[in-house]
């Protein structure tokens, strides 16, 4: 089903995929710089992307949805593509500042600190996210032997699976992580990357992986 739709939309998802390496781009000044290795030496930045980040990100998101929030068949001048341009616009200065909350939440001395529960889904992210994706292509779009529920079910029914995927995968994700250094698929990613294969094994001792 995806290798049909890429071919079929890959043509018209030249400027998104420009936008998408930008990211990366984003991403790896983050990490070469030092800002995510010590965020705690960089917390005024994190302020500051949250302070513009959101009203900025969020903001364009609710104008370009008030604006249209689907296409108008037959219509000329169709206000949707604005509407998108403005949401895509919106979506990384929204990225940054929640990021940068969360940031500020984990180094907070509060009850917002309490966010690191959640660490363990951050550290088997690939893992969790090729899980999420199979999870509803099965149940919604009936994939392999799916159970093609899209169109059949309502928002709560939705929510519902959403909930319980994401807290299922927060319990596993805290089991394994107490017995291996990576995530499954995070363990594929470092050996592709680095081209020999980490050891799974935690030190007795520091809690580190054994290499």
């Amino acid at each position: 089903m995806r290798a049909s739709e890429f071919v079929e939309h890959a043509p018209g998802e030249f400027g998104f995929s420009t936008l998408i390496i930008g990211m990366f781009l984003l991403g790896y000044w983050f990490v070469r710089t030092g800002v995510m290795e010590h965020p705690e030496q960089h917390l005024p930045l994190f302020r500051k992307l949250a302070t513009v980040g959101l009203p900025i990100g969020v903001g364009l998101g609710i104008v370009g949805s008030l604006i249209a929030t689907q296409q108008t068949p037959g219509m000329e001048r169709d206000p949707y593509q604005t509407a998108t341009a403005l949401l895509m616009i919106g979506n990384l200065p929204a990225c940054l500042g929640y990021m940068s909350m969360l940031v500020l939440m984990l180094h907070s001395r509060g009850p917002f600190s309490k966010v690191a529960v959640l660490a363990p889904l951050g550290r088997m992210a690939l893992t969790n996210y090729l899980t999420q994706s199979f999870v509803i292509a099965f149940v919604l779009f009936g994939v392999g032997p799916g159970l093609a529920l899209a169109g059949k079910i309502g928002t709560t029914a939705l929510l519902a699976i959403v909930v319980v995927t994401y807290a299922a995968q927060l319990v596993f994700s805290r089991w394994w992580l107490g017995r291996f250094a990576y995530g499954p698929m995070e363990w594929v990613w470092r050996a592709l990357t680095y081209g020999r294969m980490p050891s799974m094994r935690l030190s007795a001792d520091s809690g580190v992986a054994r290499e």
